[in-house]
């Protein structure tokens, strides 16, 4: 139901009852629930923004698999987000988070290689994680709010600043990594139930 009032799918969207529908979700322990609450939580829609809370829910889905909320507490251990900045756990969650195939988690870790954040500068890794999050494929289109734009012109121009800078055989190692992950990703997620 949380989804439903978040979306409006079926009844009238209304943040305040999807959160509390995802609290209700939340009391009986469910993953998904504690991420979408605790992003509610941090953004302040449809509760008072608490960032001790968010960032409690969002820790407890994490380390209970859930992609999404791997990948926002990679985020907020980049930015130092209501944590103490530290690039290297930002690495482990976008990590965590980018081997299930979750997108934001793949440009996360795509972008800590190419700047050589919290692991070693390697612009073939960095390249196959962002190519699996779809940077290179993206498209700004009628319509997309300014914000949007202007995100995916920068994920655009990064992508293909890597991509010049690497060499041939680069690109093609690169392309046998991507396969690999690919592979790796379908298997993964091959009768595991959504996180």
């Amino acid at each position: 139901m949380g989804q439903a009032y978040t979306w409006g799918r079926l009844v009238p969207m209304d943040h305040a009852q999807a959160v509390a529908w995802y609290r209700r979700a939340v009391a009986q322990g469910y993953a998904p629930a504690e991420q979408a609450l605790g992003s509610r939580l941090l953004a302040g829609r449809g509760a008072p923004k608490n960032q001790e809370e968010g960032l409690r829910l969002i820790r407890s889905a994490a380390e209970k698999g859930n992609a999404r909320a791997q990948s926002i507490l990679g985020g907020a251990y980049e930015r130092g987000t209501g944590l103490a900045k530290d690039p290297v756990a930002a690495v482990r969650w976008y990590r965590k988070a980018a081997e299930q195939g979750e997108q934001f988690g793949q440009r996360g870790l795509g972008a800590a290689y190419a700047r050589g954040s919290g692991v070693p500068q390697d612009l073939i890794q960095a390249y196959v994680w962002l190519t699996l999050a779809g940077d290179a494929d993206l498209k700004v289109t009628p319509g997309m709010q300014h914000e949007k734009k202007s995100q995916v012109k920068r994920w655009t121009a990064r992508f293909r600043e890597i991509e010049s800078k690497l060499s041939a055989e680069q690109k093609a190692e690169a392309a046998k990594l991507i396969q690999a992950r690919e592979q790796q990703m379908r298997k993964s997620l091959e009768g595991g139930e959504p996180r």
